[in-house]
């Protein structure tokens, strides 16, 4: 059970309505490790995974990161398209085009959930800049979540923080939280 969230669950709900009207928009969650940023995502899915369909994926704190690193997780799923793409090293420009498309062409509304991109690779970042920049034009909610501690002035992330459309863009409250009553 999740408690103390109120206001964390009542901004999810409104980016799920502005889904469901068929406007793409970015949901941004952060927080220091072990917050609870997580454990609320997990219960987000639970409650609405008959409203839309749901991707998840996170970054990892590698030293030499692959490009598009957790998109990797989610392509097999998402677009076999993509995938080759990917898998034959295809330029930047056919990733972002057809991650788009995928995202647009979906019969139903996606919720991309993206963990730890404060650990996230620049391609990564770049698509993150490409989509952010189009959310409004398909039914995707695509959810980032962070470390703001980790996140200082001249981290590469700031650089989409600084191009979230405002309008389509939703900052998910970071109280205290606990994971459960029973902790």
């Amino acid at each position: 059970m999740l408690v103390e969230r109120e206001s964390a669950i009542s901004q999810f709900d409104l980016c799920v309505e502005k889904l469901a009207s068929g406007t793409g928009h970015v949901a941004l969650i952060c927080g220091e490790a072990g917050i609870g940023k997580t454990a609320f995502l997990e219960q987000m899915r639970r409650s609405y995974q008959a409203r839309a369909r749901f991707y998840w994926s996170g970054c990892d704190p590698l030293l030499t990161p692959r490009p598009f690193g957790p998109v990797h997780d989610i392509v097999a799923e998402l677009s076999t398209v993509l995938l080759e793409l990917l898998e034959n090293g295809a330029s930047t420009t056919s990733i972002y085009s057809s991650f788009y498309q995928a995202l647009e062409s979906s019969n139903e509304p996606i919720v991309l959930v993206f963990e730890d991109v404060h650990w996230a690779d620049h391609a990564t970042l770049d698509l993150f800049k490409f989509l952010v920049r189009r959310i409004a034009f398909v039914e995707c909610l695509l959810i980032i979540s962070y470390q703001d501690d980790e996140v200082g002035e001249t981290h590469p992330f700031r650089t989409v923080l600084d191009v979230l459309p405002c309008a389509h863009t939703s900052r998910i409250p970071n109280e205290p939280w606990l994971s459960n009553i029973n902790n």
